[in-house]
């Protein structure tokens, strides 16, 4: 995982980050794409949810992951919960 962020979206970054994780296809990864249909396992998800807390020094709370469905969470549920914990001024 690359640390340099270029000025873009936090949509972009997160996609970028799923694409570089989970070796698909940018064209592939939609808001509305399930990870497990992008050939993530719950592995994969908390590895993904981890490298978005690093990636945006950022604490997406324990009751998340107690909660996400790791066969039914999208990208766009990802990109949510990510812009929830990220302040404006950190990106």
């Amino acid at each position: 995982m690359k640390k340099k962020k270029l000025n873009r979206s936090i949509r972009d970054s997160v996609i970028l980050l799923i694409v570089d994780k989970l070796d698909v296809d940018i064209s592939e990864v939609t808001e509305e794409a399930a990870l497990y249909n992008l050939g993530a396992d719950s592995l994969d998800l908390v590895e993904i949810l981890i490298d978005m807390e690093k990636y945006f020094a950022i604490a997406i709370p324990i009751s998340f992951y107690d909660a996400v469905n790791p066969a039914e969470i999208t990208v766009g549920e990802i990109i949510a919960v990510v812009e929830k914990y990220v302040k404006p001024t950190e990106i």
